[in-house]
């Protein structure tokens, strides 16, 4: 697994990491228009 895979999975399953993970790498969604 390389770096971009590595941010291709966090973005995939950021939604579903528990709280204390979500803390420690704070995101925040922004909606594009296609």
């Amino acid at each position: 697994m390389d770096l971009d895979d590595l941010v291709e999975a966090i973005l995939e399953h950021y939604e579903a990491m528990d709280l204390e993970t979500r803390v420690l790498l704070p995101l925040k969604r922004v909606y594009w228009p296609a």
